[in-house]
């Protein structure tokens, strides 16, 4: 069993928002024309091509690559400071069976079975009870319990487990 408090910060939503925006061929897809495009800007430029072309492929270039990111970096902060549920420290509880999630008097209880997969985006556990609904549970509230959660994540029922 392991217990610890989670007090959500904008920096893990961006973690998990870039984890889950990127881990998709959409996502790589967008960093893979962003580059390209940047490539062929300066391509342009060397070419002397006209400046249009230049300023339209460097621009969209600079979009895919650069305000992607940073739309979504400022996206995940707003959304930390505007939801309520966020404002308030969430309570954890994982046993080889269950998860249970409380915030005040209220408690939500999850099976193990019913966790759709489990990944390690490297600043946090995500556990996806759907492609919509995720926990996020971020290592530096985990502290020297990790290795343990780990450990009981690894023997659990979840069908796809990326830890």
């Amino acid at each position: 069993m392991v217990e610890f408090d989670v007090t959500m910060r904008g920096e893990d939503l961006y973690d998990y928002n870039l984890y889950h925006n990127y881990r998709h061929m959409e996502g790589i897809l967008t960093v893979i024309l962003g580059v390209v495009l940047l490539i062929v800007c300066a391509w342009a430029m060397k070419s002397h091509a006209n400046l249009t072309y230049i300023i339209a492929t460097g621009g969209l270039g600079v979009f895919f690559t650069l305000i992607t990111p940073l739309r979504i970096w400022v996206k995940s902060y707003q959304q930390v400071k505007l939801t309520p549920s966020f404002q308030k420290s969430l309570h954890y509880r994982i046993t080889s069976e269950l998860l249970t999630l409380s915030q005040e008097e209220q408690t939500v209880e999850v099976p193990l079975e019913e966790i759709r997969s489990c990944v390690d985006t490297g600043k946090s556990i995500v556990l996806y009870v759907s492609k919509v609904r995720a926990y996020i549970l971020p290592k530096r509230e985990i502290g020297e319990q990790l290795d343990v959660l780990v450990n009981l994540l690894k023997d659990s029922p979840i069908a796809k487990n990326r830890l």
